[in-house]
């Protein structure tokens, strides 16, 4: 085909809607053991019978030795318990690595506030002066991208600042509650001085995970009850 050709796609197939009884039914009657057809039912309403597939289509049988494609039904001797214990593991390491995000972006944006505000004042993002690493343009930008982000703001203490102060913006402190991390890293982190940039990687013992956090979180897992 040539590169400019416009490639040939198919409708999606139909596939349609069944009840969670014939879903269950369809994967036990198809190999699947170690697990009532009830329980069965409250997992894939639970979790979503398309979301769990991802987690059974390895223990799916080839459909040739030359293809890494699989179908329907399973391999012999194939547990729920196997292809449950695998979606536990993801969903406990998601909830692990987005602790991790939730906790450094929370540090950063204190760390930013704090430093940023004794560099350059409160509003000292209101200058170029205070974000030093900004150009011109970027520095343009960024105001533009705060504004937009403190006006669509429905955080409590924002519109609070709205309808209470004349000042077009809040004090750092205030603003980085409704920043992104990609916001906080292209305005703050990339206009902070050199100085400041250099201070989160000594200071990286603030973000430590608590392993009892996660154990207790595990015990109180609800995907993990019966």
């Amino acid at each position: 085909m040539d590169e400019n050709d416009t490639p040939q796609l198919r409708p999606y197939p139909q596939h349609p809607p069944k009840s969670l009884d014939d879903l269950s039914a369809k994967l036990i009657d198809n190999g699947l053991s170690g697990i009532s057809r009830e329980l069965l039912e409250r997992r894939i309403e639970q979790v979503g019978y398309f979301r769990l597939k991802g987690y059974w289509y390895p223990f799916l049988t080839p459909v040739s030795e030359q293809s890494a494609k699989r179908s329907l039904p399973f391999r012999q001797d194939v547990q729920f318990k196997d292809i449950w214990d695998r979606y536990l593991f993801d969903q406990e390491l998601r909830m692990l690595v987005f602790d991790g995000i939730v906790t450094i972006e929370i540090y950063l944006k204190s760390f930013l506030a704090h430093e940023l505000s004794v560099f350059g004042g409160e509003f000292g993002y209101m200058t170029r002066e205070g974000l030093p690493g900004l150009s011109y343009d970027d520095h343009l930008a960024c105001l533009s991208s705060l504004r937009s982000t403190f006006t669509k703001s429905n955080l409590p203490y924002l519109r609070h600042f709205r309808s209470t102060y004349s000042d077009p913006l809040p004090p750092y402190w205030m603003i980085v509650g409704c920043l992104s991390y990609g916001t906080l890293k292209e305005n703050f982190y990339q206009g902070a001085p050199d100085h400041i940039k250099r201070k989160p990687g000594h200071q990286a013992a603030y973000l430590q995970p608590q392993p009892e956090s996660r154990r207790t979180r595990r015990r109180q897992n609800p995907l993990q009850l019966a």
